[in-house]
């Protein structure tokens, strides 16, 4: 990280763990946001839960389901969705997928 920037690469190729949930790491944290890249295999899933604060979710490889206070979105390969704070949602993988969290705030 450098005054004033920062770059996080490798967030499309990460490796999914085994069991129902996928793997979650936070590779970069600054004051102005958290990013975290989200690793699934088909499958897998993060139940319903809500965030402290916004969020934008991007997909950066394969499809996840994002439902989000009852809506159905395919997030995929160049797609974002932004989310408000504590609004409930969780997120499913059709297929092996990453995705890119930012909290923002």
């Amino acid at each position: 990280m450098s005054a004033g920037w920062a770059e996080v690469d490798g967030l499309a190729t990460g490796t999914p763990k085994a069991g129902d949930a996928p793997d979650v790491r936070l590779r970069q944290r600054t004051d102005a946001a958290r990013i975290i890249q989200i690793t699934f295999s088909a499958g897998q899933s993060m139940p319903g839960h809500s965030a402290p604060r916004p969020i934008v979710l991007l997909g950066q490889r394969g499809t996840v389901t994002v439902e989000i206070d009852g809506d159905m979105v395919a997030l995929e390969s160049g797609r974002a969705v932004q989310i408000a704070e504590r609004v409930p949602h969780s997120l499913t993988a059709v297929t092996d997928a990453d995705v890119t969290l930012i909290l923002v705030g």
